[in-house]
């Protein structure tokens, strides 16, 4: 099986969620693109990608490196103006300014990812990247997304174990109740079989 850590953050992921941090001018990560590779590589990755907020600034500067793919940790806006964050997994350039004309709606990046066939999938759902995440979101992430994010070395590995919980316990019923309650059709074939990393 191969190995790669898919959420990585490098110098260039430069706006940070906590509103201090920003004030500060603090980035969310001071590690070089070039560490992120080597890094990876010494801890036995056989591919490496870095998933920069809103950037593909360090994935591009390892581009060229052997088993190095392109990737972006993109924020994108329910419409009461809630920021929530995809991880998009191996892409070009042009499809990165593509997602960043369509990412202020959650709907129409997860249509662009869908259409695209671009693998993706939601990190740290119960983190809202402004505070003001709800269960409301949450649920909706849960019938427009099939990939979840199920350990995260900077998270409380309670929140992590909590999700994963949540996300075994999924059902057709329950599916079917989300997707009434929010007027969402899910996603996927068997949208209560969630995949997750």
């Amino acid at each position: 099986m191969s190995r790669c850590d898919l959420h990585v953050l490098s110098r260039h992921s430069k706006r940070p969620p906590e509103w201090i941090l920003r004030r500060l001018g603090v980035p969310e990560s001071y590690t070089s693109p070039e560490d992120v590779y080597l890094r990876a590589r010494a801890a036995g990755m056989d591919f490496v990608t870095i998933t920069d907020r809103d950037s593909i600034e360090g994935a591009l500067s390892i581009a060229g490196r052997p088993g190095a793919f392109i990737s972006a940790k993109v924020t994108t806006l329910f419409p009461d103006g809630v920021r929530a964050m995809v991880l998009v997994w191996d892409l070009t350039e042009e499809q990165f300014r593509e997602i960043d004309d369509v990412r202020r709606d959650i709907f129409a990046l997860r249509d662009y990812l869908r259409d695209r066939r671009l693998a993706h999938g939601v990190p740290h759902p119960f983190h809202g990247e402004d505070g003001r995440l709800a269960v409301e979101h949450f649920e909706k992430l849960l019938l427009l997304f099939d990939v979840f994010e199920v350990r995260n070395g900077l998270r409380s590995p309670l929140a992590d174990e909590v999700l994963a919980i949540c996300l075994a316990s999924l059902t057709p019923d329950v599916m079917a109740r989300l997707a009434e309650l929010h007027g969402i059709a899910p996603s996927g074939e068997t949208p209560w079989r969630k995949s997750v990393f």
